[in-house]
């Protein structure tokens, strides 16, 4: 049943653009682009919010990966926000800030990888 009402979202989504395009392709690939965008923004905030973020974790952290307690200083390493919680999203509290090969690691534990 889901995934018959996803369908008919998008469905109407498609014609909805099609309609407001005026039949411009220009117009019409500008507008799936700008609702694309807006929908990442929805499921993953924008990119300051997930910025600030992870300064915030690093310096509670003490700039040291969450799981292996490596320092993300060293060259070559960066800090990965991982979410314990996906649907929950990128806020304080439901993510921790991870070096990217223990990230990695759990998605091809996960088997997404």
């Amino acid at each position: 049943m889901e995934n018959a009402n996803i369908k008919a979202a998008y469905e109407n989504l498609v014609s909805v653009l099609a309609h407001e395009s005026g039949g411009d392709l220009v117009n019409l690939h500008s507008m799936r682009r700008s609702v694309m965008h807006k929908l990442i923004n929805a499921e993953r905030g924008t990119v300051s919010k997930r910025n600030a973020l992870r300064r915030r974790l690093s310096r509670e952290q003490d700039n040291k990966c969450h799981v292996c307690g490596c320092d993300f200083k060293p060259k070559g390493k960066y800090a990965v926000l991982d979410r314990r919680i996906a649907h929950l999203g990128y806020v304080h509290g439901n993510v921790d800030l991870k070096c990217n090969e223990c990230d990695r690691k759990k998605q091809e534990d996960k088997k997404f990888s």
